[in-house]
């Protein structure tokens, strides 16, 4: 979550500071409102619409941090963290809890999948792989 607030912020003031060096169109400077969209609505707009709130055409590396952003916010809406699917699904087989813990943090998946993998180890392993397949 810290990592998206982060890309969220440098993406604003990338977009605050483009949009203040811009050159004046018509003798006048556009600045993009920033304050009044939604996270839902940063979500789908697409390059056009912020092209045309700060009156000038994004650079590429522009895009692609609008685009970061965007997907951030998918991923933070679906849930979790952004720990990398590989290592959850080896840390699945190897240590069942700590993948579920890193997924949900302590909560009932946490301690259904304690107590399978205390039973037999096996139950707790494809517990795990379940509930993270969700999540991930």
């Amino acid at each position: 979550m810290k990592k998206f607030l982060l890309a969220l912020a440098l993406f604003c003031g990338l977009m605050v500071v483009n949009s203040a060096n811009a050159a004046p169109v018509s003798g006048t400077t556009t600045s993009a409102d920033f304050s009044s969209i939604s996270l839902d609505e940063l979500q789908n707009l697409s390059v056009d619409d912020v092209e045309k709130m700060i009156g000038k055409e994004l650079t590429l590396k522009e895009k692609l941090g609008l685009k970061y952003v965007q997907n951030k916010l998918k991923k933070s809406k679906k849930g979790g963290d952004d720990y990398d699917p590989i290592l959850i699904y080896v840390l699945c087989f190897f240590i069942p809890p700590l993948a579920v813990f890193l997924v949900y943090d302590i909560g009932s998946e946490f301690w259904v999948n304690i107590i399978l993998t205390l039973l037999c180890g096996v139950p707790g392993i494809i517990h795990a792989f379940i509930v993270c397949a969700r999540k991930l």
